[in-house]
């Protein structure tokens, strides 16, 4: 599966090493029983005071040429293999064809601390944390979705839709087994948010319906940009049960009218992401030349807006294309 907003839920990671090994070596080399957990219960400003302390301190040691080597060896510092020039022409093309409602908006690079883990449930380490508090993002929907949901809060008892789309350079620490998958990438991800009325609880097809036909545009443009997409595919999963005459009726047959070259499908026998997933999920997938085929988009409803909200009249989809991995395997001979 290509890089995307779901953390790796369909790739396959190396598992990392454990924290109780770690935690009892340090204190062993310390001398100090228990210390990361003696850390962990110290007051956030204070630890942040001493871990500026710890590294203001390291700084002092490093030399010029160690940071060199670094740059030169760490994959979390070394620029993008792919050609910044196709990323610009993706990303202002996939701008160009948001439809009117939609926000585009430039997100900071880090994000608050536990804002994978909190909403997810996955491991902390699956985010690079940093010392003042904060984390470096590593998916731009959770950051829409927190950013959605303050615009939620702010309108009150009044129903409204939010619908934003970001495009961002991430970094996930994780190790993957896949050698095409990156430390970081550009991802150009969509978030909807619907606040409907407590007798609303069917799945919002308008939001679904809408955020593919996004990328299905999208994908029938990117020659424009020197890239060569074959045979686009959406499979869409109901998680649920129950929802598939829905789905058929209010999004597959309105986009099989509207994008007549593209496959469409139930695909009732998806097995990842179930976990990360409510309601429904999707992915498009698409052949290069050689006719091997790659998955390029990933999304589905979360219960995230209901976590931030403490409000379960809230639909969540959020969704995202990876950029490096559509620009470096679907580029035309030139």
């Amino acid at each position: 599966m290509g890089q995307g907003p779901g953390k790796g839920r369909g790739v396959d990671v190396k598992p990392p090493a454990r924290a109780e090994a770690i935690s009892a070596r340090i204190a062993k080399a310390t001398g100090v029983p228990s210390l990361v957990e003696k850390l962990a219960r110290l007051p956030g400003a204070d630890l942040t005071s001493l871990l500026l302390l710890v590294f203001k301190e390291r700084a002092k040691r490093t030399k010029a040429a160690s940071v060199l080597r670094q740059f030169e060896k760490d994959r979390f510092v070394r620029p993008a293999s792919t050609m910044a020039r196709s990323l610009l022409g993706f990303d202002l093309l996939a701008a160009s064809l948001l439809n009117d409602g939609w926000e585009f908006v430039e997100l900071a690079p880090l994000a608050p601390f536990g804002a994978v883990a909190t909403l997810t449930g996955l491991s902390q380490d699956w985010a690079i944390a940093t010392v003042r508090g904060t984390e470096v993002v590593s998916d731009s929907t959770n950051v829409l979705a927190m950013e959605a949901a303050l615009r939620l809060k702010k309108a009150g008892k009044n129903r409204a839709r939010v619908t934003l789309a970001a495009s961002q350079r991430l970094t996930r620490p994780q190790a993957y087994s896949d050698p095409a998958a990156q430390a970081h990438f550009r991802l150009f991800g969509l978030v909807s948010a619907t606040l409907g009325s407590r007798r609303e609880r069917t799945l919002d097809t308008d939001a679904l319906r809408d955020q593919l036909a996004f990328y299905l545009r999208l994908l029938g443009r990117v020659e424009e940009i020197g890239l060569e997409v074959r045979d686009t595919e959406v499979a869409l999963t109901d998680l649920v049960g129950g929802q598939e005459d829905q789905i058929e009726r209010e999004v597959l047959a309105p986009l099989a009218s509207d994008f007549t070259s593209v496959a469409f499908r139930l695909a009732p026998e998806r097995d990842w992401g179930r976990n990360y997933y409510t309601k429904a999920c999707f992915y498009i997938s698409a052949a290069r030349r050689d006719n091997a085929r790659l998955e390029l988009v990933d999304g589905g409803f979360t219960d995230w807006g209901e976590q931030l909200l403490s409000d379960r009249r809230v639909q969540l989809l959020i969704s995202g294309i990876g950029a490096d991995r559509l620009c470096s395997s679907f580029a035309s001979p030139s």
